[in-house]
């Protein structure tokens, strides 16, 4: 099946990143779009795509009302249809293409709201593209960490976290740890996804917030420890996490806590790490024996950003 993937405008590089972990191929981006034969199914779990669509075809801008009228819509068709249409300025009215449409179905019906069969038209660089939607992405907001029974303020954004977990590759099923769990964001995205979750933190009130938070969420296949991150023992194949940090922790501390849990999971990765630390933090240090397979950055406000770094074994 051909997939067009529409990338939500912000990091973009994130979002093919993203789709190529899932789909385990190699992505061509154009503009904001992703086109590619894959089985890959999961959309829901992707955080920086905001549509996915089956590709039906694809042609010149000039040509898309000769293509339309030219297709066979009854081939795709279901009980009703509506047609929406991503771009501007490009000489086309949305009513103008969803009438061509209609013109060639024997019994059609919009629905404008919930339609059974929703059409897509994007049009960029030139290029247009039409096809079935098949996810829309939307509820990231709902998950933020104000939210949540068991608040900080430093917990990623759910979005940011999905993409973290994603890079990791990980399928549904497998485990996923996180040795610095804080109140469990990664983890939420994780359980989310069926995955099973193992949450690590050296404060017992994190874990206590961790808890009621996978509670809130019925993610039931998790398990949380109250433990040092430094003195790990235990070999984990996919790892996530979001690194400690704080205006009011001595750099000589971030140092220790860094190089500690760098130099265990240098022994104990399996498969693969992803992890943001700030990025006044000199990460080369720490990730010697490492290979990284990418590195991203994320603003998170005015006076922060982070590094997003993928790490695999030698």
């Amino acid at each position: 099946m051909k997939i067009l993937f529409l990338l939500s405008r912000d990091h973009e590089d994130i979002g093919v990143a993203e789709i190529e972990a899932l789909a385990g191929k190699k992505a061509k981006k154009s503009g904001r779009l992703v086109v590619m034969q894959t089985r890959f199914k999961d959309f829901e779990r992707l955080a920086y795509t905001k549509r996915i669509i089956r590709l039906l075809f694809s042609c010149k801008a000039e040509r898309l009302m000769d293509k339309i009228n030219s297709y066979d819509w009854s081939k795709v068709y279901e009980r009703d249809y509506s047609l929406r249409k991503i771009s501007s300025k490009d000489g086309f009215k949305e009513k103008d293409l969803a009438d061509a449409v209609w013109k060639k179905l024997k019994n059609p019906k919009a629905n404008l709201r919930n339609a059974k069969t929703r059409i897509e038209v994007i049009i960029e660089n030139g290029k247009a593209y039409c096809g079935l939607l098949l996810h829309e992405n939307k509820g990231f907001d709902e998950r933020r960490a104000h939210l949540r029974p068991g608040f900080h303020p430093s917990s990623l954004h759910p979005k940011l976290a999905r993409a973290m977990v994603n890079l990791t590759e990980a399928k549904k099923g497998r485990t996923i740890f996180d040795p610095f769990c804080g109140t469990g964001g990664l983890l939420i995205e994780a359980g989310l996804m069926g995955l099973r979750c193992v949450g690590y933190d050296v404060d017992e009130n994190m874990i206590i917030k961790a808890d009621k938070n996978m509670k809130h969420y019925n993610i039931k296949d998790y398990r949380l420890e109250l433990r040092d991150s430094t003195k790990l023992a235990r070999k984990m194949s996919y790892v996530v996490s979001d690194l400690p940090y704080g205006k009011n922790t001595k750099t000589k501390d971030i140092d220790n806590i860094y190089s500690g849990f760098f130099n265990r999971l240098r022994n104990l990765l399996g498969k693969r790490a992803v992890i943001g630390l700030p990025d006044f933090v000199a990460s080369e240090k720490y990730v010697e024996g490492f290979k990284k397979k990418h590195e991203f950055s994320y603003r998170i406000h005015k006076s922060l950003s982070k590094k997003i770094l993928v790490l695999e074994r030698l």
